[in-house]
Parts: structure tokens; C-alpha cells; sequence
């Protein structure tokens, strides 16, 4: 129908495709854009990443560069999600070094890719080098951080990364928390796991109760409680 010639409908139409799993359609209507934008670029290597073509998607992050056309955030979450996917670690660190020049290198989304990689590469200690250089850490750097360190059997390091998430303005979530628990198996911590176990069922009250109130007041004040509620949990936990 000829939306491949307008860049954003064709960009969109890449990624529709990329996530229906029809790779060969979404790269029949990249090849065929007259313009290719950052856009498009980056959808169609982040639709070969996300359906676990890491290979492929490195090879167009090649011939992009090759043409010349700059690099964004995407692209470089997705090329390091390949390099993490392959166990490349040689070549994440020539990325790694690559951003620095492009002066990405301590954007909090290419850092978290980036040290998510050193994780998935069994190189903690350059994930953690990294992790600390970050001026604004998310969630999921802390995450990356937290299941690396679980996953290389070193439980009190990543129990007391999750320590310092839960401090943060920024909360836990799903794989912060399965992250924390791989940890307790790791150390035998039966007491920490209950724990944790504790803090999740708070966690879970809390989100309910936030459904329920309407009142914006009620819901302040039982944020304002939230810290006793959860020692509560906890001197429970310890009791059963």
C-alpha cells in the first residue's frame, strides 16, 4: 500500500511485525523504506533482539553504524541485550567503550544495559565497578545488580544490595524480590527468607489497600505507617 515510504508508519509497521514474531516481514518492509531514520533502525534491531536473533541483531547495529547514522538509548539496550544473550563479553566491553565515546556511557538506560551484560557474563565485578559510577541508578540497575550477585552464588552481596534498594525512593518489585530470595537459598538464610516472605505479603496489603481507599488522606497515613506495618511482619515471621 506504500506506508513503507512514510518512516514512521514503516518504523511502526516493523515493530508490529517484530512483535508478532514475523521477522521476515518486518525486515521485507524496512529493506524496501526508500529513508531510513534512528527509528526504524532501532526497531528493527530491537525486533531481531527481542526474538532472540542476538547475531542478526548485531549485524544490522553494524551496518548501521557503517552508513553512518548515530545511536540512541534502544539501540544500545538492545545490542548489549545481545551480547548478554550470546555471553559476549569481549565484545560488550568494546560497547561499553563505545558509549563512553558517544557520551552515553553514564545515561542511567545504557548503564543499566550495560552492567546487565557484565552481570549476565559472570563478571560481577565490573558490573559492580559500573553500577557505582552511575549518578541515578534505577530500580533496574539495582535488579541487574541483585540476580547477577544471587546467580554467582555470592547471596550477602546481593542481600545487601536489596538492603540499599528498599532504603531508595525507588521500592522492590517482582525480580528484586525473587532476586532477594534466590540469595536466602544460596546463604541457607531461613531466617532472612521468612523475612522477605513478610515483606512481600506487606507489600501485596499495601497495593490492595491503595485499591480500596478512596479516601487520599487514609491512604497517606497508612503510607505514613508503612514502616511499622512492616516490623510488624516481620517480629511475626520470626515467631511462626
Amino acid at each position: 500500500m506504500g506506508f513503507e515510504n512514510d518512516v514512521v508508519t514503516g518504523s511502526a509497521l516493523v515493530d508490529m511485525y517484530s512483535k508478532c514474531k514475523k521477522l521476515d516481514d518486518a525486515f521485507k518492509v524496512f529493506r524496501e523504506m526508500p529513508e531510513r531514520n534512528l527509528v526504524c533502525w532501532s526497531a528493527v534491531i530491537a525486533g531481531y533482539v527481542q526474538n532472540d536473533w542476538f547475531i542478526e541483531g548485531l549485524k544490522l547495529f553494524k551496518d548501521m553504524l557503517k552508513v553512518g547514522m548515530g545511536v540512541s538509548q534502544s539501540t544500545y539496550a538492545s545490542v548489549f541485550r545481545s551480547c548478554a544473550g550470546l555471553s559476549a563479553f569481549k565484545l560488550g566491553t568494546q560497547l561499553h567503550g563505545h558509549t563512553l565515546k558517544a557520551d552515553f556511557g553514564y545515561d542511567s538506560i545504557v548503564g543499566t544495559a550495560t552492567l546487565d551484560m557484565y552481570a549476565k557474563c559472570d563478571r560481577m565485578s565490573d558490573a559492580w565497578k559500573l553500577f557505582n559510577t552511575l549518578p541515578n541508578p534505577t530500580r533496574q540497575s539495582y535488579n541487574a545488580v541483585v540476580v547477577g550477585y544471587a546467580r554467582q552464588d555470592q547471596g550477602l552481596k546481593a542481600l545487601e544490595v536489596f538492603q540499599s534498594l528498599q532504603k531508595s525512593h525507588l521500592g522492590f518489585d517482582e525480580i528484586s524480590l525473587s532476586g532477594a530470595l534466590t540469595a536466602c537459598s544460596v546463604i541457607k538464610g531461613h531466617l532472612e527468607g521468612i523475612q522477605l516472605h513478610g515483606l512481600a505479603t506487606l507489600n501485596m496489603a499495601v497495593a490492595g489497600y491503595s485499591g480500596l481507599l478512596r479516601d487520599t488522606k487514609s491512604f497517606g497515613w497508612l503510607i505514613q505507617q508503612s514502616d511499622h506495618l512492616q516490623y510488624i511482619f516481620i517480629i511475626h515471621a520470626d515467631l511462626l
